[in-house]
């Protein structure tokens, strides 16, 4: 049994619908961050074979990122953010990562909070390499690693129990599935982050997976709905 099919709701693959490739993604192809094609760059195709971005864990490694040496660091990604301030400029290495569904994400918390408070969001944490991950104690398989995941907190105003759910309630209502809130002795700010781990395990998947059989009649398993990351694991 393929336990993709147990543990993700498989479905037939979509009448008319091509099958996905897995090729890796083509030099010099342009993503748009914030989906109305504003703020768009040009990604290569990885990870980097580089010791800085080896992966572990159970999913597959991103398969689009950003050359710091071919895209300018003061590149806006979406109205409110620029390329630097999703990455840590000083400490990261040549390539980055960012899940654009996650950037959009952040955007629509940024505007919907500035609607309710007047403030904006201060970045903290977002995009860091496996390795740098590692240094500063961050989990294996960090959402960071991948792109999807943002440290932040608002610009202005306090940071009470009240204001910390408040902003959970955002970050939820703009699509993030991770949430925790840190303490103000704890530097106080938000992590909100795109989990399809934590999608799983709350019953909500976050793509569609369907089993399909190849010409040399191998069967093999087909997704769509996932923007950053390769495949899925799969287990026969």
């Amino acid at each position: 049994l393929l336990l993709l099919a147990v543990g993700l709701g498989c479905t037939r693959m979509p009448t008319g619908q091509s099958s996905i490739s897995a090729a890796a993604t083509p030099a010099g192809t342009s993503v748009c961050f914030d989906g109305d094609g504003a703020h768009c760059l040009t990604v290569i195709p990885g990870p980097p074979r580089k010791p800085d971005y080896r992966y572990e864990g159970r999913f597959e490694p991103p398969t689009q990122w950003i050359d710091r040496e071919r895209v300018h660091e003061a590149r806006k990604v979406a109205p409110s953010f620029a390329l630097k301030e999703l990455y840590n400029p000083q400490k990261e290495g040549r390539y980055v990562t960012l899940n654009p569904s996650a950037v959009a994400a952040l955007q629509r918390v940024r505007d919907a909070w500035h609607r309710q408070t007047g403030a904006g969001l201060i970045v903290t944490s977002g995009f860091r390499s496996p390795r740098r991950n590692r240094a500063v104690g961050g989990v294996v398989g960090s959402r960071h690693t991948y792109g999807d995941a943002f440290d932040f907190k608002p610009t202005g105003g306090r940071w009470d129990v009240a204001t910390r759910n408040r902003m959970k309630a955002v970050c939820k209502a703009q699509g993030f599935n991770e949430v925790v809130t840190y303490k103000p002795s704890r530097s106080g700010h938000i992590h909100c982050a795109m989990d399809p781990g934590q999608a799983w395990r709350d019953g909500k998947v976050g793509f569609d997976a369907w089993i399909v059989k190849a010409a040399d009649g191998a069967w093999r398993a087909e997704w769509a709905g996932i923007d950053n990351e390769g495949p899925p694991a799969v287990m026969w």
